[in-house]
């Protein structure tokens, strides 16, 4: 009785469908079954059965000593074969229905088998296929549906496919996975359609579906959690437990415990935010009692995404400040030097590429660890610094120079407010001010996220003003960032750049601004020496483009008869080759006719051979010779050879 041993008992594998639908993962389970015993040579058919060395020899046949060992190693390694091969016919055997397994009986080798069943269902009708893509095309996600299990659902229908030999352009999946998609799910698909023309990325299927599952999980996620009371603020609150009602035992004072007290003798006595002290300051009126009493009591903020961060008494890094006209010359700012400035957009936008001539943007980024600016003209208390280098999203680096303080305005209704930003860096070659709703963070102010507007509130839950989303960024542009914004800045005598003065006095040529100030034309203007000098302007190169008038007759006149005159001109290289593997191609123009013939070549080397055959063509199809040729006059039309060829056959050039 033969035993086995445990190692050797066959796998569980799926049966084959009889509607073939899981032919792909049934192959994959098969070869992976056979690889982890070391026997997948048997599937592909390069371990051969072993001959016997004594068959067909004849009777009197007498081996050497090697022949004999082989010989004698023969039933052994046919022994050995026969158990490993028939484990895999075995292995596939035990996964196929009775239909199938009637077609391979009498096989005996399990390569042969494999084979079979790889041609019966790799090599299947055109009809198969397109009913597979009909059933990819017509996949649909019901809503509040499990994404995750349709994405493999359509994946697998395109591995079938492709498994048959009819690949989908990857464009096309991505379209038909983002048709399936119920509608809960458009301004995810929106956001990212956004995203990618903003970084100028292709939208592949890979990246659609990890956007998508990640939003299924974190809508799964939330549906999973008791919603808080409508009346509650999570950003304020102390936690979310209900709030002590009693009377505190160290300042009899209502509404915490004596742990939790600041007062002297209690659990947290000196640890109060400033504001709080200020807020209870003995000076403070009835009055404004009363008004703070009737603010509090009025109905909490929206809800929303927020971004807050409650005061510490040693919280002394003030990123962001509200401030009057007055007081702006009186803030003084320092940096944190350990911190590596970074942003969560990509190079492309934060250089300002998809940003219209003239037009400036003040960007909100979550992501970013500093406020960065690339505009020199609003910065006040502006100093150089070592150069620090400025991480984008996509690993590409900007690199600052200087640091100083940055005047806003942020939209707040009809009116607008005020806000200075605080150790702003300065980086040339970005294109925008990138303010840091980290930094806001660190400064006791808040950010709520609700209804398409970032809404920014100060300590006292006072909206300062809303930022509204644009194209899928919280972003100020010229048209809402207005050119007087940071008017009040430039205090006379204030130093300006030749770009400044330039734009402000109505594009005068930089030369005639410069000799003006240095006549005394123009008063009141103080250049800065680091900026006499400007790059091309944008707004006068638009202005002044000016192109020669096209005529309405050809002059001269075209030539009279077909071979008077002929255009030659190279173009190439292409970026994609022919067949034929040429990237370059020439015309020769008639002018009598404006006839013209191209002929495909590999190499500008070949120009003079292609001429000839041109030369050939006219005299064979028309008696007629080239006189006059009309090129560009490049390297290629300039050889020896085709000069001297010209000068024999008398035609000009």
């Amino acid at each position: 009785m033969t035993s086995f041993l445990k190692e050797d008992l066959l796998p569980k594998i799926p049966a084959l469908k009889a509607d073939r639908s899981n032919w792909l993962t049934f192959k994959n389970r098969i070869e992976w079954a056979a690889e982890a015993k070391g026997l997948v040579e048997y599937l592909e058919g390069t371990t051969p059965r072993p001959t016997d060395p004594s068959e067909d020899q004849d009777p009197l046949w007498e081996p050497s000593d090697a022949e004999a060992l082989v010989v004698a190693k023969y039933p052994e390694k046919y022994a050995t074969w026969r158990k490993e091969n028939g484990y895999v016919k075995q292995l596939i055997r035990s996964a196929l229905p009775e239909t199938l397994f009637i077609k391979i009986r009498n096989e005996t080798c399990a390569s042969a088998i494999w084979d079979v069943l790889a041609n019966e269902f790799e090599n299947r009708s055109c009809i198969v296929a397109i009913e597979l893509r009909w059933k990819l095309q017509d996949q649909w996600c019901a809503e509040k549906g499990d994404v995750c299990a349709h994405f493999d659902k359509m994946i697998t229908l395109h591995e079938e496919l492709a498994s048959l030999g009819h690949s989908i352009d990857p464009d096309d999946f991505a379209v038909m996975l983002i048709s399936s998609i119920p509608m809960s799910y458009d301004s995810t698909i929106s956001a990212m359609t956004t995203s990618t023309k903003i970084t100028c990325l292709d939208l592949t299927p890979d990246v659609i579906m990890t956007t998508l599952i990640d939003d299924y999980d974190r809508r799964q996620s939330k549906s999973g959690k008791k919603s808080m009371s409508s009346g509650e603020d999570a950003t304020y609150s102390a936690s979310s437990s209900k709030k002590f009602s009693g009377n505190c035992h160290n300042c009899q004072k209502k509404g915490h415990k004596a742990e939790d007290c600041w007062e002297e003798g209690g659990g947290k006595a000196g640890q109060c935010p400033k504001w709080k002290w200020k807020g209870h300051a003995k000076g403070k009126s009835k009055d404004s009692k009363d008004k703070a009493g009737t603010a509090d009591a009025e109905g909490g903020e929206p809800d929303g995404v927020w971004f807050a961060h409650a005061a510490g008494p040693d919280d002394e890094d003030d990123w962001l400040l509200e401030v009057d006209e007055a007081d702006i010359q009186a803030i003084c700012a320092e940096t944190d030097e350990d911190e590596e400035p970074r942003s969560s957009y990509s190079s492309a936008l934060l250089a300002g590429e998809n940003l219209q001539t003239g037009q400036r943007m003040v960007l909100f980024d979550s992501g970013a660890s500093r406020h960065m600016s690339s505009y020199r003209d609003h910065f006040t208390n502006f100093k150089s610094i070592v150069p620090k280098a400025i991480t984008a999203a996509d690993k590409h680096t900007f690199e600052a120079i200087g640091k100083g303080d940055l005047i806003i305005l942020i939209p707040n209704g009809s009116s607008t407010t005020r806000i200075l930003l605080r150790d702003v860096l300065y980086a040339p070659k970005m294109g925008i001010t990138l303010v840091s709703i980290g930094k806001l963070d660190v400064a006791s102010y808040a950010a709520l996220f609700h209804d398409k507007r970032c809404q920014i509130f100060n300590l006292r839950k006072k909206k300062l003003g809303e930022i509204p989303l644009t194209s899928g960024l919280y972003s100020l542009r010229s048209s809402q960032v207005a050119g007087k914004l940071f008017a009040g800045v430039a205090k006379h005598g204030e130093p300006l750049t030749m770009q400044e003065v330039h734009e402000w006095l109505g594009h005068i040529a930089p030369d005639s601004i410069g000799q003006m100030i240095k006549d005394r034309t123009v008063i009141g203007i103080t250049l800065d020496k680091a900026y006499e000098s400007m790059g091309t302007c944008d707004s006068c190169e638009y202005a002044k483009l000016t192109r020669k008038p096209i005529g309405k007759l050809c002059d001269p006149l075209c030539q009279s008869n077909l071979s008077d005159e002929v255009h030659t001109d190279l173009w190439g290289p292409s970026p994609m080759q022919t067949g034929g593997h040429s990237r370059y191609y020439t015309s020769f123009t008639v002018d009598y006719t404006c006839f013209t013939k191209l002929y495909l070549q590999k190499a500008k080397s070949d120009m003079f051979d292609l001429y000839q055959a041109f030369e050939g063509w006219l005299a064979t199809q028309f008696s007629m010779k080239v006189k006059r040729l009309r090129s560009d006059h490049s390297g290629e039309y300039l050889s020896t050879e085709f000069t001297k060829h010209l000068k024999l056959k008398g035609t000009e050039c």
